[in-house]
């Protein structure tokens, strides 16, 4: 019944399928109905990362003997859901690869010493330790209409994918990353100081770069987060979003001291479409000197934020200069109507810690309040001028508490305080 239907009919119900084995059932009708919808289930390939390097294996060789199929592919990213897959050697098709090499290579301007050790690399597929840069790498020249890709380039075991995005880089327009629509790159920057991969876009609109500390981090792993400063101007007319901060919660919020970059990243003045922009304290201004109190920056919010902003986040108020930042950002709540018009949210995420003697509930004993995250009146007061009341005495029997977040939101020229986020602080003090 289903392989008489019209195609434009079988089309039209395989897009409303959502798992591929519903349309594979539909496709295994009849040979026409394969032919058909066979193509549809590759559409939007989702690969999982245990058994990544024999899928990418059986990909190639699946397009390669079918072009028909390659076109089809629009999106390739990964999965987390569980599977199983059974061990077995790859066999390993040399001239098939060879010549799928070699027009790689001549597509993207790769020298031939290079592609013979890019050859050597696919031929130990089934050594201990292959990296999957090498398959990466080839299946990218062979998937034409690719609209959406996520991908994850990590030195040195994808030494073969970041030469793609290379010549890439270095010839653009006729590779294939140009013809992305959607493209998210997961690099592994330990070991540069370059940015790679974000010139690849001529309309890149958001960005993302969070870095954090590791047990294993030395100061020379640590990137310049201003380096992005450079390709991410080069996107300005098109970028909506930017958020640079910092993960602090790894290895039980140890810091090594080793990721804490204080280098201002760069104004966004000149960004007319950026809408959100999420960065730490001591990345979005130009301090003199941000651990040390009263020295101040050389500059300002307005010397660094666009007319065009909608939405502020700022974190790691603590590790500024409180005063200057306070007055900053009084300026900005001041004056927001006119350097800012559309701004309407503006959050801080810091520890705005209650001060006082209070007593825990039945049981616990009594609590001293021995250490404050507020050592300046001027960021107290600006705090409780926007409704947070840090001096307000707790209810009876409640334990002292601990503001870790606050978001604000503008109502034509007011603001009122949009939500607040409240920790109970711990009962020895910390």
């Amino acid at each position: 019944m289903l392989s008489t239907l019209p195609a434009e009919i079988l089309l039209l119900i395989a897009g409303y399928l959502t798992r591929r084995s519903d349309i594979l059932s539909i496709a295994s009708c009849s040979r026409r109905c394969h032919a058909l919808l066979y193509p549809q289930v590759l559409t939007g390939l989702h690969y999982h990362k245990r058994f990544i390097k024999r899928q990418l294996y059986r990909l190639i060789r699946l397009v390669t003997q079918n072009p028909r199929l390659a076109k089809a592919v629009r999106v390739l990213r990964p999965t987390e859901r569980n599977g199983f897959e059974p061990f077995y050697d790859i066999q390993y098709d040399r001239d098939t690869i060879r010549s799928l090499l070699k027009a790689a290579a001549s597509a993207s301007a790769i020298e031939e010493s290079e592609v013979l050790a890019w050859e050597m690399k696919l031929r130990n597929i089934n050594g201990v330790g292959m990296g999957l840069g090498p398959w990466f790498a080839l299946l990218l020249s062979l998937l034409p209409n690719l609209k959406e890709l996520a991908l994850s380039v990590e030195r040195p075991w994808c030494e073969d994918t970041h030469r793609i995005l290379r010549k890439a880089i270095e010839n653009p327009g006729s590779h294939i990353f140009s013809r992305l629509e959607k493209l998210r790159l997961d690099i592994d920057f330990s070991y540069a100081e370059r940015a790679d991969g974000l010139e690849l876009h001529s309309t890149l609109e958001s960005f993302t770069y969070q870095y954090m500390d590791t047990i294993h981090n030395t100061p020379k792993d640590v990137i310049n987060p201003s380096s992005f400063y450079e390709p991410l101007y080069k996107h300005r007319e098109s970028i909506e979003e930017i958020a640079v901060h910092y993960y602090e919660w790894v290895n039980g919020n140890t810091n090594f001291g080793h990721t804490f970059d204080l280098r201002f990243v760069g104004s966004f003045v000149d960004f007319p479409v950026l809408k959100k922009l999420r960065m730490t304290g001591y990345n979005i201004l130009d301090w003199v000197d941000p651990w040390t109190p009263g020295n101040g920056a050389r500059n300002t919010l307005l010397d660094v934020l666009p007319r065009s902003l909608e939405a502020l986040t700022i974190e790691g108020y603590d590790r500024c200069d409180y005063e200057y930042f306070t007055a900053e950002l009084e300026k900005l709540v001041r004056d927001a109507e006119t350097h800012w018009p559309n701004l309407a949210v503006l959050q801080i995420q810091e520890y705005f810690q209650y001060e006082g003697n209070h007593r825990l509930p039945e049981g616990r004993g009594p609590y001293e309040m021995t250490r404050t995250w507020l050592p300046c009146a001027a960021a107290r007061a600006f705090v409780s001028s926007i409704g947070i009341l840090l001096m307000k005495e707790p209810a009876a029997g409640n334990t002292c508490m601990t503001v870790s977040y606050f978001s604000m939101e503008r109502t034509s020229a007011s603001w009122k305080l949009r939500a607040i986020l409240w920790e109970l602080a711990a009962g020895n003090g910390s």
